[in-house]
């Protein structure tokens, strides 16, 4: 070996590379800012999760973020910090969802594959959103790619899918589309109610994306959205229903400071319950359409200040109970209830100030108002804070789309952060939510069927005032985040439901409701580590959500329906290598309230009349879960141009059975008996196969 000299020649030659689009956080994200109340889930992480059957879940990921639950497995939409589910409002895009459940809730209608980023909030909401009380889950899609086309897609126990982008014109525009269909009837037969082997469920979920670059400061997007479920219950009932949806976004820059977006959204969503057999054999429709618009406009005049204004409004059409028999043994008697119709407007506009280095304020104020609109026909009552038929004094019909009723809704919203150290920070927040259109359910989950109700003369909008602080806590290598954060939330008005209330297509609705308040608190305890050979997180929930309703239990205080005061999740991510990772969770929490027979007597006769509780004065069993998964990763060959995953999960690990119900049944002269209902008994493995071309 010895020295020497060795010329090498270079020259120039110009590559295109595909546009990459880099949404980044800051390391220190939960220290800096501004918001409380605020979960960002991050799509990776959520494949790892170990599903059930292999299918990856946006909605189910959420309930392992602390203050946020639900009653059980098949129960439709979750519950955030003492809200109903009705009072979370779910956006895809600019779009409301008002059903994001497949299969009576075991699976979500979000295709994570085709989204940007998810973020969920529970304290402090933006003024941009509004018209529910508890949260907001505000879901972006993401544009398909300008440059190379690429197909994405997966094969499970279950659903198989299938995702295909590319561009239209190269750079300039390009098209994204989703696929997911289900074959599940196969599941069904392997739980051990003789009635659920009997069932049948399907679906399928549709997005279609199309996005051009007019030039650099003009983008369009237009989107259509479709899902479809139909599912029967051992030939007794069934439920068909899905959600149609279209948009179309226009963003401009007009300059480097000042930005617009205006979005367009029309959607209709339908549901049909199916009574199949007997003498009151029947189908009952429940449907919702809406028309929105909105424009925001996002302005920041240095790099401290950033303001957000807009305007928005949305019609809404609703067809609150359409009932006739089906088949011709039928004895029911065809009715329906009046579409109803409503404007609901608002002017908004949000401000994120830093104010030090160490003090930053977000804030803004929400106008809305809502109009209940004709044609129908509208009842008075001699009592209008007690509506009973006996004491109906007139009606009127409004003709048109004439205002019947108009209500408006003042609301601020404000949060802080002060920085305490670079690695930890106090927040804090208020805010003032109204509601305007309201989901009419008295059973202890709702179904795909049942009503949403707009505000009108009789029934009042909900609203709330919401209050958080917390305390935030980062290592120094950021590497853990622990958190704690308590929140308080009092219901001004809300509504509940007579005993026996007769809800399906009743045109006096207002006769079989009571009106109360409500109370929610609690401490949320959290603990994540992001990085490493391990990875996962903690979190702890202690709350109580109670409410306050004339004519029920002497008008004491009662725990809702989904209190649960204890709720704890735990998810351990073990990489083996790169490729290889070994994922666990483990879920626990208190059992849900009901009422239930204490005691009994016995007449004369010999009948033996139970002796119930107050309302919810009992709990069913504490629910606990543990699921198990492990996933082999794509390779990093990188002339491959075919990339191959697998996922194998165990889901329920030691076939708990849980119960989603308590319920009772009394056989001639003799005490009522307990039953307990668990929909999952068993453990469920799934296997699933993904692949991804490059």
């Amino acid at each position: 070996m010895g020295s020497g000299t060795l010329d090498v020649q270079l020259d120039k030659a110009a590559i295109e590379l595909e546009e990459v689009l880099v949404r980044a956080e800051a390391a220190n994200v939960n220290i800096e800012s501004a918001q409380v109340g605020v979960a960002r889930l991050d799509v990776k992480s959520i494949k790892k999760l170990p599903s059930f059957l292999g299918e990856i879940d946006v909605i189910k990921s959420l309930l392992l973020q602390p203050g946020i639950s639900t009653i059980g497995e098949g129960a439709i939409g979750f519950n955030v910090r003492g809200g109903e589910v009705d009072q979370n409002l779910l956006m895809q895009d600019e779009g409301l969802l008002f059903n994001a459940s497949h299969a009576l809730g075991f699976f979500s209608t979000l295709n994570p594959e085709l989204i940007s980023y998810v973020t969920l909030y529970k304290g402090n909401i933006p003024a941009q959103f509004g018209g529910r009380l508890a949260s907001v889950l505000d879901v972006e899609m993401r544009d398909g790619s300008f440059q190379n086309y690429k197909a994405q897609g997966g094969l499970g126990l279950v659903a198989s899918k299938v995702n295909l982008e590319g561009p239209i014109v190269k750079g300039k525009s390009s098209l994204i589309l989703g696929f997911r269909s289900s074959y599940s009837d196969w599941v069904l037969r392997l739980i051990r109610l003789p009635e659920v082997k009997q069932s049948s469920a399907s679906f399928y979920d549709l997005n279609l994306r199309y996005t051009d670059k007019i030039n650099d400061r003009n983008t369009i997007t237009f989107s259509l959205y479709s899902t479809r479920d139909d599912f029967a219950f051992n030939n007794q009932f069934g439920y068909e229903y899905g959600t149609q949806m279209g948009q179309f976004t226009y963003k401009k820059i007009f300059s480097d400071r000042l930005f617009s977006r205006l979005s367009i959204t029309a959607s209709r969503y339908e549901s049909t319950q199916l009574d199949l057999d007997g003498t009151d054999a029947q189908e009952l429709d429940n449907n919702v359409t809406y028309y929105k618009i909105k424009e925001l406009l996002t302005y920041s005049p240095d790099n401290d200040l950033e303001l957000n204004a807009g305007i928005s409004s949305i019609l809404y059409q609703v067809d609150p109970g359409d009932l006739r028999p089906r088949g011709e043994l039928s004895q029911i008697k065809a009715r329906s209830v009046e579409r109803e119709q409503g404007l609901e407007s608002a002017l908004f506009l949000n401000a994120n100030w830093n104010v030090s280095p160490a003090f930053a304020l977000s804030g803004g104020l929400r106008l809305g108002m809502y109009n209940a609109l004709g044609p129908g026909t509208f009842y008075e009552y001699e009592d209008p804070e007690n509506p009973r038929l006996v004491n109906l004094k007139d009606s009127s019909f409004f003709a048109g789309a004439k205002i019947v009723a108009t209500y408006t809704s003042l609301e601020p919203r404000v949060s802080f952060r002060y920085r305490l150290s670079p690695q930890a920070s106090i927040k804090g927040g208020y805010s003032r939510t109204a509601q305007f259109i309201n989901l009419i359910a008295n059973t202890n989950t709702p179904t795909p069927s049942s009503q949403w109700q707009l505000s009108n003369k009789n029934i009042r909008p909900l609203r709330s005032h919401n209050f958080s602080v917390g305390y935030f806590l980062n290592s120094k290598d950021n590497n853990w985040e622990f958190s704690s954060e308590s929140y308080l939330r009092y219901i001004d008005d809300l509504f509940d439901f007579r005993d026996f209330a007769e809800l399906t297509a009743n045109e006096f609705l207002e006769t079989q409701l009571l009106t109360g308040i409500g109370r929610a608190y609690g401490l949320e305890l959290s603990a994540k580590k992001k990085q490493g050979r391990w990875d996962g997180y903690l979190s702890y929930t202690l709350s109580r959500t109670e409410r306050q309703v004339a004519g029920i239990n002497q008008k004491n205080w009662f725990p809702s329906n989904f209190d649960k005061p204890h709720d704890v999740s735990l998810v351990f991510n073990f990489h083996v290598n790169r490729r290889n990772t070994l994922s666990f969770n483990f879920i626990y929490g208190t059992g849900r309230p009901t009422t239930a027979p204490i005691g009994s007597y016995v007449e004369s006769n010999g009948l033996v009349i139970p002796i119930y509780s107050d309302r919810n004065q009992l709990r069913i069993p504490d629910y606990h879960r543990v699921d198990l998964a492990y996933t082999l990763g794509k390779g990093y060959n990188l002339t491959r141009k075919i990339k191959t995953s697998w996922t194998i999960s165990l889901y329920n690990l030691y076939s708990r059975q849980n119960a989603f119900s308590v319920f009772f049944t009394q056989r001639p002269f003799q005490a009522p008996v307990a039953n307990k209902l668990a929909i999952l008994g068993n453990v469920f493995p799934a296997l699933t196969f993904n692949f991804e071309t490059l």
